[in-house]
């Protein structure tokens, strides 16, 4: 379709020379949209066509001046001709709106040979055109007299008026709304042009067509040709044109007569909008008969639905009356029910009675006969033994009823006497049956007795013939296995008794075995399982575990072991297991209490008796060791003996959790409580008082002492250190135990609970007093050690001459003895302790250290320089107190050095701008006395 868009490139030339300079009423598209999309560009040919020179033009038409579309080269078939670009978008199909937007307006066309009225108009049919003449020529054509024609599209009508010389005809057909949409166009308004002449086209030369060789028939158009979706209006202009190409091509290629094609356009056209009509017509009628349809529908949907609520009426009085008789039918059913049962019941009575007045007469006839009696086969038919439970149970009922009436005392008396030997016979057939294993049978003599008189006596004769609990080898085995010692194992503290464990396993297994038998066979399966839980525990439990404990009665220790170890084996492989059970009316725990509350009632005064037995001996012993270490081997001891205090500990915490166990509810508080008590008595009062006391007082030094005296009073401070330490790890570890094994479980008593803290407060406390005592006494003794051995300090030792950079011995020996105390107490005392002691012990070196000095004279020079090497070094060595006040104190020793070195004049000087100003004046005048050079007139100065 190339050609068509070349065709469109001319129409919108043609367009813009025919315009007027007035403006234009926009126009709309017909309605059927895919009619109006082929109408539209055929219009636009059919005028391309007319102005490319073979329809004459008007001489009068106006040129527009803007630029001509973009042209392409296109070949069709043998003949190519140029196309632009507004006409390709249009002919390609892919833009509809561009394709219809290329109409104009108003068209005005000049032609010889159109006597009749073109357009829209659905009168003139295609064969009534005119064609032009082949014999005249374009030139020709234009200089003759053409009519004009005027079209102008509304949004409902379109109207066509064609001027001719003799005759005027307006023709306006009305396009009905239709479902094939209408697509509405504008044209905008053109600014008017001047006029000008448009070139003359070339005269097309004629020739013979080109015959292919297959003939092609024009196509008619129907309206099956726009069905479908695949339908394209480029490939219908394509099949409209395809004779007219034919026709026009010739040996020499294609020479185009424009003419033909705007014949064929036109009679298109016509043909489109007559199509176009028909359609519309067609839709007005399916529209009219679609409202038809829809109104017999609806009125015929009235009728049914009227017919409907009275077929609903007729119903809903029918389920009434329906509803009514259903009622009654109902009511006559439940009067007729209550006869039945009242003649049922009346029955069982007259039968009853029957049965009472024969056991009546009965007895009275065999009391005449001599014991001669005769009775129905019910009360002597063995097979019939349960049908005669349900009928004793009766009788008994009656019995009970009529007891007021005299007559019957004898058919009383046998109705008992029959009781009594039916129940003893159905227990000997439910007993044969479990010798056998017969389960069926045990069912149905144990289902009997529960309906006769609840089968208590059936469940316990039961319960009482199992094997586990009469048999003599089950009994000599769970013996045994109680006396089996070598299945305990001691491990330090705890033991591990695995007695137990079998012991339960077998007990689970019977049970798991007994309760199937009892799901199968009682109707009551709650109570004979309770009946048996409750005889396990009374019988067997508690036979073995007196077996167990019988053996440990003469050992207290292993004894409190046992109990605790059986009541938690005990509950743990056997209580647990069976709460899984669900049974009901059986209180577990009460079993396992029950069992031991033996052990439990006299628990307390057993775990004293134990504990102050271990925790004497152990400390008379140690005590006792201790006093007989000489005064040197003392001093080889590290502290509190590390098994004693760890015994205390881990017994106490044993007893603890022993006491949880097997402490009455209402006396566990009191139990902790004296337990506690007993270990804070026998651990703090007896054993660290009594080691402390001991190490607390340190060695008197000498008047005259040598290295051995002085190394043994620093093992001796290092004693007290080491027992200082253990004591504080003793007390964290039983404020620990305090915390996790004490005071949770007495919070429910507020007094054991304040009474055990304050215990636990005055024993610590009393240890404090008594370390801080031996912490003074060991810093006396450090400081009275230190002063012994600045004693050799000699008198000229800063009197010299000659300096070699070194301290003085004296010096060397009380570092090395200072250091030695701080080492001693960093390691054996911590935290905030540590700190304060090394402290204290700083300040009193100063202090020792301040009135050594004040004995020796110093010598300016080298005198003055060796004294500050030996301050230099005191102060270094307080460094490592790492406190203020040590360092302030220790500075200010080291500023004495300053008065020695300066002169007597700038003593102010020296005093005023440094520690000295601390120093009282008599001090700083016994320093300033002690130069060699030394003069009274100098303390004027100060």
């Amino acid at each position: 379709m190339s050609w068509a868009r070349n065709i469109q490139s001319r129409i919108q030339q043609q367009q813009q020379l025919q315009k007027p300079g007035g403006n234009e009423t926009p126009q709309k598209q017909p309605s059927s949209p895919t009619l109006s999309a082929l109408s539209s560009p055929i219009t636009s040919l059919t005028n391309a066509l007319r102005g490319s020179g073979g329809v004459p033009q008007n001489p009068t038409t106006t040129t527009s001046t803007s630029p001509p579309s973009p042209t392409t080269q296109v070949k069709v078939g043998q003949t190519s001709f140029t196309t632009s670009a507004s006409l390709q978008a249009a002919a390609s199909g892919n833009n509809l709106q561009a394709s219809i937007q290329t109409s104009t307006a108003n068209i005005t066309i000049t032609s010889p040979s159109m006597a009749s009225p073109i357009g829209t108009n659905p009168n003139v049919k295609p064969g009534d055109l005119p064609s032009p003449s082949p014999s005249q020529s374009p030139m020709q054509t234009r200089n003759t007299t053409t009519p004009t024609i005027t079209t102008t599209n509304t949004t409902t009508s379109t109207t066509t008026t064609i001027n001719t010389p003799s005759t005027s005809t307006t023709t306006t057909p009305t396009t009905s709304s239709s479902n094939l949409g209408q697509i509405q166009q504008q044209q905008p308004q053109q600014p008017q042009q001047p006029q000008q002449q448009p070139q003359q086209p070339a005269p097309i030369k004629q020739t013979t067509p080109y015959i292919f060789p297959n003939k092609i028939q024009p196509k008619s158009l129907t309206t099956d040709m726009f069905r479908g979706s695949d339908f394209s209006h480029v490939s219908f202009v394509e099949d409209l044109t395809r004779k007219l190409v034919n026709d026009q091509m010739g040996a020499d290629g294609l020479h185009f007569e424009p003419a033909p094609f705007n014949q064929l356009f036109l009679n298109t056209q016509l043909q489109l909008s007559q199509l176009e009509s028909n359609i519309d017509r067609r839709l007005d009628d399916l529209a009219e008969e679609c409202n038809d349809f829809s109104y017999d529908y609806k009125r015929k949907l009235q009728d049914l639905t009227g017919s409907y609520q009275e077929c609903f009426q007729h119903f809903k009085k029918l389920e009434k009356g329906v509803n009514t008789i259903g009622t009654k039918a109902v009511h006559f059913g439940d009067e007729l029910d209550s006869v039945n049962q009242q003649k049922v019941k009346a029955q069982g009575a007259l039968s009853l009675i029957n049965y009472l007045l024969e056991l009546n007469s009965v007895g009275a006839s065999s009391e005449a006969n001599g014991g001669i009696t005769k009775r129905s086969d019910i009360f002597t038919n063995s097979d019939r033994i349960h049908e005669l439970a349900h009928l004793v149970k009766k009788l008994s009922s009656v019995s009970e009823d009529i007891k007021e009436i005299s007559g019957f005392k004898q058919g009383k008396l046998e109705t008992e006497s029959i009781s009594n030997s039916l129940e003893n016979d159905l227990l000997n057939q439910f007993e044969r049956a479990a010798e056998r294993n017969d389960y069926d049978k045990m069912k149905q003599c144990a289902t009997t007795l529960h309906g006769f008189n609840g089968g208590e006596r059936c469940r316990s004769r039961y319960i009482q013939k199992l094997k586990m609990f009469f048999d003599i080898d089950s009994f000599r085995k769970d013996e045994n296995l109680a006396n089996n010692i070598t299945k305990r194992l001691i491990r330090g503290n705890n033991i591990v008794d695995t007695r137990f464990e079998i012991f339960y396993t077998d007990i689970l297994k019977d049970v798991s075995h007994e309760q199937m038998v009892i799901q199968s066979v009682f109707v009551n399966q709650t109570s004979a399982m309770a009946m048996l839980i409750i005889r396990l525990f009374e019988q067997r439990v508690r036979l073995f575990i007196e077996n167990v404990l019988s053996l440990e009665s003469n050992n207290v220790s292993m004894f409190l072991q046992t109990v605790h170890y059986a009541f938690n084996s005990t509950k743990k492989l056997l209580v647990d297991p069976l709460q899984s059970y669900g049974i009901v009316g059986v209180d577990l725990n009460q079993l396992l209490n029950s069992i031991f509350y033996q052990y439990q009632e006299g628990y307390i005064q057993k775990e004293t008796t134990y504990l102050v037995s271990l925790f004497q001996s152990n400390v008379v012993e140690e005590c006792e060791r201790l006093q007989t270490l000489d005064r040197y081997s003392m001093y080889l001891e590290d502290g509190l003996n590390p098994e004693i205090t760890q015994m205390f500990v881990q017994q106490t915490e044993n007893a603890l959790t022993r006491s949880y166990t097997l402490s009455l509810d209402n006396l566990l508080a009191d139990n902790i409580k004296t337990i506690f008590f007993l270990m804070l008595e026998y651990l703090f009062e007896k054993y660290s008082m009594f080691v402390l006391a001991k190490y607390i007082e340190l060695p008197v030094i000498p008047s005259s002492f040598n290295a051995d005296t002085t190394r043994s009073i620093q093992d001796a401070i290092t004693q007290l250190f080491r027992v200082i330490l253990s004591t504080n790890q003793i007390v964290g570890q039983i404020q620990s135990m305090f915390q996790v094994f004490v005071l949770p479980h007495i919070q429910t008593s507020m007094i054991v609970q304040s009474q055990c803290s304050d215990q636990l407060y005055f024993n610590i406390s009393h240890l404090e007093n008594n370390i801080n005592t031996g912490l003074e006494n060991s810093l006396t003794t450090m400081i009275q050690l230190i002063e012994k051995t600045l004693i050799p300090q000699g008198r000229n030792d800063y009197l010299i001459d000659d300096y070699d950079n070194s301290v003085t011995d004296t010096c060397a020996t009380v570092i090395k003895l200072i250091q030695s105390f701080y080492d001693m107490a960093k390691t054996n005392l911590q935290g905030k302790n540590f700190h304060i002691y090394v402290e204290e012990l700083g300040l009193k070196s100063q202090f020792v250290f301040m009135n050594h000095f004040k004995k020796f004279k110093i010598g300016q020079g080298i005198g003055t320089l060796k004294l500050m090497r030996d301050l230099t070094e005191y102060r270094n060595l307080s460094k490592q107190f790492k406190s203020q006040k040590v360092d302030d104190a220790f500075e200010l020793l080291f500023e004495i050095s300053k008065l020695h070195l300066v002169n007597p004049e700038n003593f102010k000087l020296v005093i005023e701008g440094g520690s000295l100003t601390r120093m009282s004046k008599q001090d700083l005048i016994i320093f300033i006395k002690q130069r060699s050079d030394f003069k009274s007139i100098w303390l004027d100065t100060l």
